[in-house]
């Protein structure tokens, strides 16, 4: 698909100057930098400096341009690393665009020392992760990897089974203990040599036996 198809019947419905500025922008600096993957991108940087005479909008008319294309979602804001901290892009909302930032563990990119945005290979799901590193998925393993996320937060247990797996510690109970023993301590002060507790490892109800396996 072409970058001028993006907006094909979408300059009738934009009834906001800033808008439909920022919009035609967007349009004129996707062509002039090569798509990252396939996604077509722009820092918030991109609409200053040089820029500026291209869409001729001050600071608080760019934001309330892209503001209002993110609302119509022919953009989509996200925040990626920078060597200087985190920086927000657009991303044209491509099918592929929104497939890459709904994926699990949210949109894997980062701005290199260059300036050039890499966008890395979507994270792969806890529970596929489990079951290429721990153990078979059945459905009751299945319901507490979907607790835990609840409970913990699906980086959280994306780096317990990591940390389980370096210690050659593969099961349920064990990766609980360390979520349990991160809570506690702190995850970034947690001492990665520290062993989850008798009660950490314990899994409760009914199906601790099949956990600890």
């Amino acid at each position: 698909m072409r970058v001028d198809d993006i907006f094909h019947g979408l300059m009738a419905k934009i009834d906001n100057v800033n808008e439909l500025k920022v919009t035609l922008f967007c349009l004129w600096a996707f062509e002039q930098r090569e798509a990252a993957n396939g996604l077509h991108w722009l820092r918030r940087a991109d609409f200053d400096g040089v820029n500026a005479h291209v869409h001729g909008l001050d600071e608080d008319a760019i934001d309330d341009g892209l503001d209002c294309a993110v609302l119509r979602e022919t953009l989509l804001r996200v925040t990626v690393p920078a060597p200087d901290g985190q920086a927000d892009i657009f991303l044209y909302a491509t099918p592929e665009a929104r497939a890459a930032v709904n994926a699990p563990g949210g949109f894997a990119a980062r701005f290199d020392t260059g300036g050039h945005l890499d966008v890395l290979p979507p994270r792969p799901s806890v529970y596929k992760v489990y079951e290429d590193n721990i153990g078979p998925l059945t459905g009751l393993i299945g319901d507490a990897l979907r607790d835990l996320v609840a409970d913990y937060s699906e980086a959280w247990l994306h780096d317990a089974i990591s940390a389980a797996v370096e210690r050659n510690k593969r099961s349920l109970a064990y990766i609980k203990g360390i979520l349990r023993g991160w809570r506690k301590d702190g995850k970034t002060h947690a001492d990665p040599t520290r062993h989850p507790t008798a009660d950490e490892k314990s899994a409760a109800g009914r199906y601790a036996d099949f956990f600890e396996r």
